[in-house]
């Protein structure tokens, strides 16, 4: 029906099936109550009681418009400890899982299609490179329960991806251990995706931005680390540089989302907070000093949304739409009209109404809430997608044409990035020499976007020279943060 009005004294598993729009609200809440709401996929939209705080915290998920999706629908939990004055919420169960698409360089088998590729003979960019890369995105098998990726740059390239039942699959290079259960060796690799041992894993929110290190969510709000451990940068060795196959566990717990820099890692607990570890000699811990931490330690501040980084800093979003950057400057990389200026705390970037962050090997870009796309940084490579020559740095935000933007990816791709725009169209710009955007070799570079083959993509990630994606029937980015 139409109602959404939702009288606790009846059961708190809810089936909604609306015929229309809908407004939830709640009565005869219990002081610790949580209510399960199983959706039915349809047309209409749904409004959110005010006291919900999403995903600790991001948006509120995005509703499937698909109703021809072979699942049964949503699943959403609700979470009370105050008798409904503030809720806690989170989707989980989708409308459907996703398919994987690979492409760009294969030479350590980094493309999961059970091929690795050999030394260049001739240069990637010639007209015929060879076994060696995959010009275009190509469906990476049969599965489409595919739910979210990690990976790291370093000896090749290495990717992960999770399940709807919980688990990893990790695939590329092993230099370092990054494949989480394999031996560790320089010419070490897997050229398909192979299950990591345990489950619960859940990479919805994560992203990356270092190389030969992995980190990794699960469900219960863990976090976990795994490949190259150099002085506290996976958040649990305390001293030395070591390799781990095997992942271990970041210290803390309610961990909504995680992100990898060049230095270490970070992430935001369901409350807010964010917590930085790793090497801070130049200042990317954010905790107004430059030394390193094991464990993870606070950034001031209660309301940060969402956060990432590479090998220039770090940048994030808070919920009041403000952007904030610190750690390693080079070429512009913190946005605030200074070259190479290293900053060991948050300093705020003009505006408040930024939504997302995300990154490639040295430069950064993010959306506004008005669906405009905003780089910086190095632009080696046209990176910076301006349609300008190479070497155009810039220190402060520069727009990219369009207002449709939805989502930036992340991750270490050397020169070139990634975003999705609302009608789930994939578009990349900068360095193209390894097939990055599907085009026909002899173009090193685009200086700006160019749409890539296909539709409904829901999310990106790069890692060195080679790509992945997942495409399926809901709305991009509506998960990754």
């Amino acid at each position: 029906s139409s109602s959404g009005a939702i009288n606790l004294n009846s059961g708190n598993v809810v089936y909604l099936d609306h015929d229309a729009d809908v407004t939830i609200s709640f009565s005869n809440v219990s002081t610790a109550t949580q209510v399960t709401i199983i959706r039915t996929i349809s047309q209409y939209d749904i409004t959110w009681p005010a006291a919900v705080k999403w995903d600790g915290p991001t948006d509120e998920p995005v509703l499937s418009r698909n109703t021809q999706s072979p699942n049964v629908g949503q699943v959403f939990i609700l979470k009370t400890a105050d008798g409904g004055t503030t809720w806690y919420g989170y989707e989980e169960v989708k409308s459907g899982g996703y398919e994987l698409l690979t492409w760009g360089d294969n030479t350590v088998g980094q493309l999961g299609n059970s091929q690795v590729g050999a030394p260049w003979s001739p240069p990637p960019n010639s007209a015929n490179p060879g076994g060696n890369l995959i010009r275009k995105p190509a469906v990476l098998g049969s599965k489409t329960n595919w739910t979210g990726l990690v990976g790291c740059s370093g000896g090749g390239s290495t990717f992960g991806i999770t399940n709807e039942n919980g688990e990893l699959f990790m695939w590329g290079a092993q230099t370092h251990g990054q494949l989480a259960g394999t031996t560790i060796a320089s010419s070490g690799r897997r050229s398909s995706p192979t299950l990591v041992s345990g489950g619960g894993w859940n990479a919805e929110r994560t992203r990356t931005g270092c190389e030969n290190q992995v980190s990794c969510l699960k469900n219960d709000g863990t976090l976990w680390s795994w490949g190259y451990m150099c002085y506290g940068r996976g958040g649990n060795v305390p001293v030395g540089c070591v390799n781990l196959n095997s992942p271990v566990q970041v210290p803390g717990t309610n961990w909504a989302s995680n992100f990898t820099h060049s230095r270490g890692g970070g992430a935001i607990r369901t409350d807010g907070t964010l917590w930085m570890w790793g090497i801070g000699l130049e200042g990317n811990l954010g905790v107004n000093n430059r030394t390193y931490y094991s464990s993870p330690v606070q950034i001031p501040g209660s309301t940060w949304k969402q956060a990432c980084g590479n090998t220039a800093g770090i940048a994030a979003v808070k919920t009041n739409g403000t952007l904030w950057t610190w750690g390693r400057a080079e070429q512009g990389s913190l946005a605030n009209n200074k070259e190479d200026t290293n900053y060991s705390s948050p300093i705020q970037i003009p505006g408040t109404n930024w939504a997302m962050v995300g990154n490639n090997y040295s430069t950064k870009a993010a959306i506004k809430t008005d669906g405009t796309l905003w780089t910086w940084g190095d632009n080696n490579k046209g990176q910076l997608g301006q349609n300008q020559p190479e070497s155009s740095d810039r220190s402060s935000p520069v727009q990219i044409p369009g207002t449709d933007w939805k989502y930036i990816a992340s991750g270490m791709g050397q020169g070139f990035h990634y975003a999705i725009q609302t009608d789930g169209t994939l578009w990349g710009w900068g360095r193209a020499d390894y097939g990055q955007f599907g085009t026909a070799p002899g173009i090193d570079a685009y200086s700006s976007p160019i749409q890539l083959p296909g539709s409904n993509y829901y999310y990106a990630m790069h890692q060195g020279h080679s790509a992945c994606a997942l495409r399926g029937a809901q709305a991009p980015g509506s998960r990754y943060k």
